[in-house]
């Protein structure tokens, strides 16, 4: 995995974020047909059925790269009293080969985990070389047996030194508990930046199915940046997604914060395995579904993130592959495929033509890996395969283009309901105190410690200096209540004391404020264009160094740093 810094350019005049949108194209719906816009490379099966110093190699659920390591790992599903392992496949997965001993995931006392007491499915590597492993449960629990799903975190060697949070509504056999045995956390995936990790339901909740409609899943979205200390991870939310009519998800990979693959899959005793591969784009500003009691009800169909079906994996050309007898695969180069990471992410960084579409887009290098179940019938194969969209290309800016129109916006949708407040104010809803003046907007961030969007207020005369928070979907925008900016003694900025204009929120939550200086100030006089930091609570806690220029008759700053 690359890690990817993002540069931010801020200045007095304005403030800039240079981020990388993933293209999602207008083609494409959930019958793709013969549009299938993956397309199947290689395959080994180099790992099946495969003796290393007298350990069976295979239940292979989770694929992802390991930077410390500098090798691919994949992690073995629950095979009864067998250790809990995770394999190293070195770093050509063209060639995968078993590099080095495997990894055994043991408690905090060092008590090996096995077949028996856990069923590991999602894996990622932490920036520190830690493990996050999420756990379906208990593989052979009763029929009314109550289970827990958890990710757990392990050190290097395996200990595990840490257990994030998992809503009880994911229980199995609990009063609270909504999840279905050996239905619950198969998917995991860290982002390139090492800051947002995501696990995947298998299965729907019970609570989710409506009318027999059942393709509601949901996203735990986890961040460590909101804290203010790397490594300690937060629930930020939970995300709704649609999945292939019939079909459960296996695993998923982050390309982006914003953005993943999702890879499903279903199988029949006739025809074998189905398996599908969708985009996902808008992670970051799909709602939170936490509070959202049936995701499949109707009146709930505005809450899912947006996806897209990009590929039928079963329709692909079997490039020769053969089944093992009784397997009755259809395409015989399907089987359980339950793991898959992006191997050339590093593209990203360092442009290679030969990944580039021609159009500015990038075409993702996926590798899948399937899960043997340590059956005869089945094939431990790893599957290489290339997808779109994967990202679109960063290039300079043409200053021949300057003065003339290079390229057109689509609108896709107004929301004019702030108006109201516009000319009402807002109130309280106690009746208590006068409605406070709501307007000026001038820059909007969102805010992922809040889980809403935020805008800065323009100065106007008198008015408290405010940042207005406004939900956490704009289609549907409305205040929700206030953060007064103050000095750090506490004593509120106004409207004649600054010029607020651009706005930015750091990863712990801060928040960012570029001013043009004095909105009353007489014409000669001299004024200093300001960078603040504001703690979340709205008073401020920094503010940046800034080198005056001459930029025609106002002062003008530009200060380049990175986040």
């Amino acid at each position: 995995m690359n890690k990817r810094i993002a540069a931010v350019t801020a200045t007095a005049c304005m403030l800039f974020a240079s981020v990388m949108i993933p293209a999602v194209s207008a083609e494409g719906t959930t019958d793709i047909g013969a549009q299938n816009q993956v397309k199947a490379v290689a395959y080994s099966d180099a790992l099946d059925k495969l003796d290393y110093k007298g350990i069976r190699v295979g239940g292979l659920s989770g694929l992802t790269w390991d930077k410390t390591a500098d090798s691919y790992v994949a992690q073995s599903d629950n095979h009864g009293s067998d250790e809990s392992r995770v394999w190293f496949l070195g770093k050509d997965l063209h060639n995968p080969s078993i590099t080095r001993d495997p990894v055994t995931f043991t408690d905090v006392n060092g008590t090996p985990y096995n077949g028996n007491t856990t069923d590991n499915e999602g894996i990622a590597v932490l920036p520190d070389g830690d493990f996050a492993i999420s756990s379906e449960g208990i593989p052979p629990a009763g029929r009314n047996q109550a289970e827990h799903p958890t990710i757990r975190i392990f050190d290097a060697n395996g200990r595990q030194k840490g257990e994030l949070e998992v809503p009880q509504l994911f229980d199995i056999n609990t009063p609270k508990g909504q999840a279905s045995h050996n239905l619950t956390l198969e998917g995991l995936s860290l982002s390139p930046t090492g800051h947002e990790l995501v696990s995947a339901m298998e299965g729907t909740l019970k609570s989710d199915v409506y009318q027999n409609r059942s393709d509601a899943r949901r996203f735990l979205v986890y961040r460590d940046d909101v804290t203010g200390k790397a490594g300690q991870w937060t629930l930020v939310k939970q995300v709704g997604f649609h999945t292939v009519p019939g079909l459960d998800i296996s695993d998923i990979v982050l390309d982006s914060e914003d953005s993943l693959y999702v890879l499903q899959r279903s199988w029949n005793s006739e025809t074998g395995n189905k398996v599908a591969l969708s985009y996902v784009s808008g992670l970051n500003s799909a709602p939170d579904v936490s509070g959202v009691a049936n995701l499949n009800d109707p009146k709930n169909a505005s809450e899912f993130v947006k996806s897209r079906q990009i590929g039928e994996l079963d329709k692909l050309p079997d490039l020769g592959a053969s089944a093992k007898p009784g397997a009755h695969q259809a395409n015989p180069l399907m089987d359980n495929y339950e793991g898959l990471v992006i191997t050339n992410l590093d593209q990203l960084a360092t442009p290679d033509a030969s990944w580039h579409r021609g159009d500015g887009e990038y075409k993702a290098a996926i590798s899948i890996i399937s899960d043997d179940n340590y059956s005869a019938t089945q094939t431990t194969r790893i599957l290489d395969v290339e997808a779109e969209p994967f990202r679109k290309s960063a290039a300079g800016f043409d200053d021949s283009a300057s003065g003339r129109l290079s390229q057109y916006v689509t609108a896709l949708g107004r929301n004019d309901r702030l108006d109201y407040w516009s000319a009402n104010g807002f109130s309280d809803g106690t009746g208590t105190s006068e409605p406070i003046a709501f307007g000026g907007l001038s820059s909007t961030a969102y805010n992922r410690k809040l889980g809403q969007y935020v805008s800065a207020m323009d100065n106007h005369g008198t008015d408290v200096a405010r940042l207005w928070l406004l939900g956490n979907d704009l289609d549907k925008a409305a205040p929700t209540g206030s953060i007064v900016l103050t000095d750090e003694n506490g004593t509120p900025y106004n409207g004649e004391t600054t010029d607020d204009e651009g706005l930015g929120v750091l990863p712990n939550g801060d928040f960012l404020l570029t001013s043009e200086g004095h909105p009353n100030a007489a014409e000669g006089e001299h004024e200093q264009p300001k960078i603040r930091i504001f703690g979340i609570d709205g008073r401020q806690k920094d503010e940046l160094p800034v080198s005056t220029s001459t930029a025609g008759d106002r002062p003008c700053t530009t200060r380049a740093w990175k986040r």
